[in-house]
């Protein structure tokens, strides 16, 4: 489907995909996902693009037509690895491109994302997946009567986890200081220390604190629940794999045997940006 742009409220300007018109099969089934409840899909994904200057910006058009069939392809499949009884995510979504400080950012069903950002690192289609997977999450937070809510880097490390386990798992993840950096200090860090944990202790730990986010029964118990060993001393452990693995990154092809998803979605390589075609070398 060849998309068009067209006038939502002047200056802006919107891109309407619905998805019913997409055949099916251009969204694979992902073979080892569960299958008892049948993955939610987009119906409709709606592209901002914020200022007279953003509209102008050169590839921006393209490049959100592409985040736009990211998003359609691999909802269904993260809808399906943070599947939670009771809880089904709304299948709307909207993209703004604006100029603002920072990378991206998600709240409700929308995703913001830096103009200035895709500009300079082109290639960096995985921090899309990771504000959709947020949109997936919809985690309650803070504390509530009768429950607690899952804490930020927790969050974060999951959404991560999801997206180098599942979306990028040929990408290098950041390296971890050795001597500074700990379990709680999110993202990536959190992530890879995730990933480490199902492949030495629990396959379905992040499944399993998913449930623990969504029903607002966290704690940090919920280590040693599944390991046996609290969060202090799988860190240690963790460090120690580390030290064997150059340059500390995480690589989750190689360390951990994780394969991407299937999907027709591919980022050609000639679109990342410079650094993103060095970390892949590093």
């Amino acid at each position: 489907m060849k998309p068009s742009f067209y006038p939502l409220l002047s200056p802006l300007f919107a891109l309407l995909l619905l998805i019913n018109s997409v055949q099916a099969s251009e969204t694979p089934p992902a073979e080892e996902l569960n299958e008892e409840r049948k993955p939610v899909r987009l119906e409709k994904i709606t592209i901002v693009l914020e200022g007279e200057e953003v509209q102008k910006q050169e590839g921006i058009h393209e490049w959100s037509a592409k985040a736009a069939q990211l998003c359609m392809e691999y909802f269904p499949i993260f809808d399906k690895i943070f599947e939670t009884e009771g809880f089904v995510p709304q299948n709307e979504m909207t993209l703004i491109f604006r100029k603002m400080d920072g990378v991206a950012n998600a709240s409700g069903t929308t995703i913001r994302i830096s103009a200035d950002w895709i500009r300079r690192a082109p290639g960096d289609f995985g921090m899309v997946a990771h504000e959709m997977i947020h949109v997936i999450q919809r985690y309650p937070g803070g504390r509530r009567e009768g429950g607690v809510g899952i804490p930020g880097w927790a969050m974060e490390g999951i959404t991560d986890f999801a997206r180098h386990a599942y979306y990028e798992p040929d990408v290098l993840m950041r390296p971890v200081n050795l001597e500074t950096n700990k379990y709680t200090d999110s993202y990536q860090i959190t992530g890879g220390f995730f990933m480490w944990i199902e492949h030495v202790y629990d396959k379905e730990f992040v499944k399993k604190l998913n449930q623990h986010a969504r029903s607002r029964t966290w704690s940090d118990d919920v280590f040693e629940k599944y390991t046996s060993k609290g969060p202090d001393e799988l860190w240690k452990e963790y460090v120690e794999f580390l030290r064997t693995i150059e340059g500390t990154r995480i690589l989750p092809t190689r360390d951990f045997g994780r394969e991407k998803l299937g999907s027709t979605y591919t980022v050609q390589q000639q679109e990342q940006s410079p650094q993103q075609r060095q970390r892949r070398r590093d």
